[in-house]
């Protein structure tokens, strides 16, 4: 609500309008002064009309912080969100003890945490800039055939592509080859589009860039091909521990980073957008 418009009515008929800092302090335009109303109640929606007893200051009576009261309706009208920045760069996403959402430590250490002590370090990301449940995904079996490059990029490793797609892997949980789960993981790069306050939009490769896929490797295209990455609690250090291996016997697994749309939103608070 950082700078949304504010107006007030006594009665049907309009005062004066203000600025509101986030729904808190409100202001009365008295003459060439601002004067300070007193704060909305918690709760006020980001949109529609708060009704209610409000005060300001009566000028006549500032030495004696006089306090009239009126009957009044404040229409708060839906914030403007500034329009996204294009950027071409690359961001970073980060790691359990660079994310709020964790308290900037390992999610194992997070109160009720019942899974294992080294998880992936699973980062969702949508079709669309809004988080919601749901179970997003993209098939690369059909009709391009995404298993030829993958066994590739893990260095013709035909066991890597096995732990990479079975049922019990994060990026391909309960279904298995070939429906990609719409994830990414900590440490990892991506091509950024455009960054609002909230959300980052970033490019993908798409099913169909298969035989682009052929010709990239690690090194070139960071943001297309990922880590499985993985964090674990060091109980020495009292740290996050980040993992660039999968902890398997087979070492580090790589894999593709695509969707249907060729593009995808994460929250701005998940990256660290880097020059």
């Amino acid at each position: 609500m950082l700078g949304s418009r504010v107006c007030f009515y006594d009665n049907g008929v309009q005062m004066t309008t203000g600025i509101t800092k986030q729904n808190v302090d409100v202001w009365h335009l008295k003459g060439n002064n601002w004067k300070q109303f007193s704060k909305l109640k918690s709760g006020t929606p980001v949109s529609g009309e708060v009704r209610g007893e409000y005060f300001y200051l009566d000028p006549k009576r500032r030495t004696k912080k006089k306090w009239i009261k009126i009957d009044a309706v404040i229409v708060v009208p839906p914030p403007v969100e500034p329009p996204p920045v294009s950027v071409n760069g690359f961001a970073r996403i980060v790691w359990d003890d660079e994310n709020i959402d964790y308290d900037y430590k390992c999610r194992t250490q997070q109160s009720g945490w019942s899974g294992p002590d080294n998880p992936p370090a699973v980062m969702r990301f949508y079709p669309e800039p809004r988080e919601k449940s749901g179970d997003f995904r993209v098939r690369l079996g059909s009709p391009y055939d995404w298993k030829p490059v993958i066994i590739s990029v893990n260095d013709g490793d035909e066991q890597k592509f096995d732990y990479l797609t079975g049922p019990a892997r994060a990026t391909y949980n309960k279904t298995g080859w070939d429906k990609q789960a719409y994830i990414t993981m900590s440490g990892n790069y991506i091509e950024v589009l455009e960054v609002s306050d909230d959300w980052v939009k970033f490019k993908t490769m798409k099913p169909e860039d298969v035989f682009a896929a052929v010709l990239m490797t690690r090194e070139s295209e960071p943001q297309y091909i990922h880590k499985f990455t993985c964090v674990t609690f060091d109980r020495n250090t009292k740290t996050t521990k980040r993992i660039d291996s999968t902890g398997t016997p087979r070492g580090q697994v790589y894999y593709f980073l695509v969707t249907n749309e060729g593009y995808a939103y994460i929250p701005r608070r998940h990256v660290i957008i880097e020059a």
